[in-house]
């Protein structure tokens, strides 16, 4: 389960499901329930935002859109950009 959030408000607001952001305000992806592999959820998201984010021991953890995304893709040896093709 995810929503999008401004990432550089207070963490009481991010993490409360209650709180709706304003859209101009929305950069964010807050992941608050996840079970699985990252590549389960990328699917999900409507559409990219600037950063996703979750929370671990209390703290909010933010990355890039990009990065997590890239984290969530399954790793295979044609899509690794070191190798060569034989």
């Amino acid at each position: 389960m995810f929503r999008e959030v401004d990432a550089g408000a207070d963490y009481s607001m991010v993490t409360d499901p209650w709180v709706l952001f304003p859209e101009s305000d929305r950069n964010a992806w807050f992941v608050y329930l996840m079970a699985g592999p990252l590549s389960s959820v990328v699917p999900y998201f409507p559409h990219p935002q600037i950063l996703v984010g979750y929370e671990r021991l209390n703290v909010v953890r933010w990355h890039s859109y990009e990065r997590f995304r890239r984290l969530a893709t399954p790793w295979t040896p044609s899509s690794d950009p070191t190798t060569s093709p034989d």
